[in-house]
This record gives C-alpha cells, sequence and structure tokens, in this order.
C-alpha cells in the first residue's frame, strides 16, 4: 500500500526521534522500499520513455544512523532542489517535453524542504553514511550529459569507487571533503564554494586572483583547497586595485593550507609553530654550543 504525503512525513519524524538514542556505529535496519518512499519523492518526467527523476527530499545528520548500504541511488536529482523553481533547467532532457505537473510538483517540494530548512547550510546531507552514491547514474549525469550536484554534503562518506574519467562537473556549496573521491585530469571541473578538503588536487593549477571572482569557475572560486595540494599562482599586481586583503590573508592561513603557491607549500598554524619550535631548539643548541666551546678555551687556558 502507498502511504499518503502526510503518512510518510509522521513516519519521518517518528524514525528521526526513536533513532537519537542507537551508537553512531550502529545502523538500523530498514525495508529497502519502504525506506527509498521515505528518502525520495519520485516524478515522471516521460511516461513513454519511462523517464524518472528522484529528489532526496529526506536527509540530515541522522541518516549516519541507518543502513542505506542497499539504496538504489540511481537517477537521483542532487542539484534541482537547489536550483531556481521558476526556471528548473536542469531537469529538462533534449527532444523531450517535460510535464507541467512535473514543475509544480517540484516547486511544491522545493519550497517544502527550503521552509524546513532552519538555518541548515546544505539542503541535502548524506555527511559520514554508508550510502553506495555514484555521481555518474544521476539525474543529470544519466540524462544531461554532465555530473550537476548543489548544496550537498557528502563529506566522510566513501565516493573511492567513483569514476568520473572524462566526465563535466559542476558543483555549487558542494562538500565531498575526506570522500577519497578521485578526480582525474581528463574531468572538467567547474565549481563554487564547495568544500574539497582531504582531496587531491596536486595536478592542478588555479590563479589566485580569479580564485576570488565568482564567474571564474576553472579556479574554484572561494572553495576550501585545505590538503589537496592545488597549484596556485600568485601575482600580487593584479590585487592592486582590488580591496581583498582580508580574504587573501583568510585564504593563505586556512583554505590553501596544504596547497602550493607559487611552488612554495602552505603551512598550517601548527605546521608554522613547529617550525618556529624546531628553528628554537637549533639556535639554542647553537648557542650551547658556542658557550661550551668558549667555556673548554677558558678552562684550558687558565692552567697554561
Amino acid at each position: 500500500m502507498k502511504l499518503s504525503i502526510k503518512s510518510k512525513d509522521e513516519l519521518r519524524k517518528f524514525i528521526e526521534e526513536r533513532i537519537i538514542d542507537i551508537p553512531e556505529n550502529q545502523k538500523l535496519q530498514l525495508d529497502k522500499k519502504i525506506l527509498e518512499d521515505l528518502l525520495f519523492e519520485t516524478i515522471t518526467i516521460d511516461k513513454e520513455k519511462e523517464i524518472i527523476l528522484k529528489l532526496p527530499v529526506w536527509s540530515g545528520e541522522f541518516l549516519k544512523r541507518i543502513d542505506l548500504s542497499q539504496v538504489d541511488f540511481t537517477n537521483v536529482s542532487w542539484a534541482i532542489l537547489n536550483s531556481d523553481p521558476d526556471n528548473i533547467c536542469s531537469m529538462e532532457i533534449d527532444g523531450i517535453t517535460v510535464d507541467k505537473r512535473a514543475y509544480e510538483c517540484i516547486r511544491r517540494i522545493r519550497n517544502s524542504i527550503i521552509e524546513k530548512k532552519n538555518g541548515v547550510e546544505y539542503i541535502t546531507v548524506y555527511s559520514g553514511t554508508n550510502a553506495n552514491i555514484d555521481l555518474t547514474k544521476s539525474y543529470e549525469a544519466l540524462h544531461r550529459g554532465g555530473i550537476d550536484v548543489r548544496s550537498c554534503d557528502f563529506s566522510e562518506s566513501d565516493f573511492s569507487k567513483i569514476d568520473l574519467s572524462n566526465r563535466s562537473i559542476y558543483l555549487d556549496a558542494v562538500n565531498i571533503s575526506r570522500t577519497s573521491l578521485q578526480i582525474p585530469d581528463n574531468a572538467e571541473l567547474l565549481a563554487y564554494s564547495s568544500n574539497f578538503e582531504g582531496i587531491d588536487l596536486s595536478s592542478r593549477t588555479i590563479n589566485a586572483f580569479a580564485y576570488f571572482i565568482y564567474y571564474a569557475s576553472f579556479s574554484l572560486p572561494y572553495c576550501i583547497l585545505r590538503n589537496t595540494g592545488t597549484n596556485i599562482t600568485l601575482n600580487l599586481e593584479q590585487f592592486k586595485e582590488w580591496d581583498l586583503k582580508e580574504e587573501l590573508n583568510k585564504a593563505m592561513n586556512e583554505d590553501w593550507v596544504g596547497c602550493y603557491v607559487n611552488e612554495k607549500r602552505v603551512l598550517s598554524k601548527e605546521e608554522k609553530e613547529k617550525n618556529a619550535q624546531e628553528q628554537k631548539m637549533r639556535y639554542e643548541e647553537i648557542v650551547n654550543g658556542v658557550f661550551n666551546y668558549i667555556n673548554k678555551e677558558i678552562e684550558l687556558q687558565k692552567h697554561i
């Protein structure tokens, strides 16, 4: 029997309240069909061609306590819930006329999700879950030719098996930190305000000035690149007519730590303190050596 929208909302709330006491290292086992009905709202884009779109309407930190390993994420859209409801072009497919009812349904669901956001940073949260998400099987990747992800938190999930070879990737306000995601050289990467911490980007080079210009997506504007090994070219002449001192200072002390600015590695505060302490110890050893040498010379010459 198919649950009504009201019943599904009540069941979602019931589960969230009941799993609070479950230890994080323990996963609640639920029936796969019931779980997928709660996680997604499925919308038919083209009935004749059997094209569907799934919206991730139920997510949050609580999902860490639920076993998601058997959930099918094929045809999930990771972008539409954070798209303009009056111009949801990311669902359109060449040669397919999307039913007006689908647009209306998406607007209703999106508005409901936004209302419940309550200051939460990301619209969709799968952080630290055991979900087997393959971005190449998303709705956008399967039907629109590129990976499009917006306002999603996947941090600390396992993305190590995703093959992004020759893919076009667009990320807007996405957290993929510590996911072990591999982004090969032949993948086109455009990103805004996203968190790449711990992802290997050592083969990529960006421009420091363009990093602070929002339309320069190839330079990953305002992304967290901590410990990615990204190569950053910095020419201070480009900053002369721009008041970006505060932003540049933050980048050098936080977001670019572990990157290479003009081929020199940006050190963390802890690394700087450790280096300073080591230099101090080496200096003290040199000074002590000089004092010991002088003292020996004085002692020797006293007895001549």
